[in-house]
């Protein structure tokens, strides 16, 4: 590999990390704005913005090739509902003052998606691997030991994206079209609900006036440029960098979660993160000796 390429590959991705980790001071400017009507703003704009994408590319050529794989249009059909759930327990959690709890879910979606990776692709994990899902699961059961509640939030976010990647797991697709197919079958239920909150006036229209309406389709663009950078940079460098990279999202947000929003953050959450670090420490050690 090309020692300038592997470099080029190594920033665009940092910046996507980068970018996603940002989003919550985006979803907070629509913090007065009900999450579900949000959700569907974004999932409604960003297949407009993936289509014109589509279009400037003139790759629709692509999408008709697609569309006769009835398996691969399944698993779009399928990852259209999941990431929803992402998206939608997201917007929520940062508009209601659960970003350190987000960062939870995306510490420990690593390690969800190596239980999934046993449970469904029947896969082995070494010494090193099961430590690391043992360190995670202790700092999730001190959590719900020292509450007394199970971190629901956490999980879903966190689920929802293993799950939603193990849909994607060998799909063969590029992350435009995938955008585009995944929303194209969730916009109609979308486009209804947006429809319904403004004619029960629980939408935008009671809170957004003047620009602030712009934030609206923005939340398309922000959604799809992130993925496009990052699908241009994770081409260019080895996987298990993307993997070591992939923290930066959630470290961010925990910092925002910390510093810039004054989340709680008592002595029980951080020994609960602390496990999740430790089994994240031998994770990366892993992937160097990769």
């Amino acid at each position: 590999m090309d020692a300038k390429e592997k470099k080029t590959g190594v920033m665009l991705v940092t910046v996507s990390y980068v970018l996603w980790g940002c989003l919550p001071v985006f979803w907070k400017t629509l913090e007065d704005v009900p999450s579900v009507y949000v959700l569907c703003a974004r999932v409604v704009w960003s297949l407009v913005f993936s289509a014109g994408y589509l279009t400037v590319k003139k790759d629709w050529g692509s999408i008709g090739r697609i569309w006769k794989d009835k398996r691969t249009v399944f698993r779009c059909a399928l990852g259209g509902p999941v990431v929803c759930i992402n998206w939608g327990s997201y917007i929520w959690a940062v508009n209601n003052g659960h970003l350190i709890d987000s960062s939870f879910g995306y510490y420990m979606n690593p390690i969800l998606v190596i239980i999934l990776g046993v449970i469904c692709f029947k896969e082995r994990l070494s010494v090193r691997e099961w430590a690391a899902v043992g360190l995670s699961g202790a700092g999730v059961l001190y959590m719900v030991f020292r509450s007394g509640t199970v971190p629901v939030l956490a999980l879903i976010i966190g689920g929802s994206f293993a799950v939603y990647g193990m849909i994607k797991k060998g799909l063969p697709v590029e992350s435009s079209q995938s955008l585009f197919l995944e929303t194209l079958f969730v916009s109609p239920l979308a486009s209804a609900y947006l429809l319904y909150g403004e004619m029960a006036g629980i939408g935008g229209g009671g809170v957004l006036a003047g620009a602030q309406w712009l934030l609206l389709p923005l939340a398309g663009v922000i959604t799809a440029v992130p993925l496009l950078v990052y699908s241009a940079g994770v081409k260019k460098i080895p996987f298990y960098l993307t993997g070591i990279l992939m923290y930066l999202n959630p470290t961010i947000q925990f910092l925002m979660g910390v510093f810039l929003y004054h989340e709680e953050m008592s002595a029980d959450r951080l020994f609960s993160f602390a496990f999740i670090w430790a089994g994240i420490i031998l994770m990366l050690f892993r992937g160097k000796e990769k």
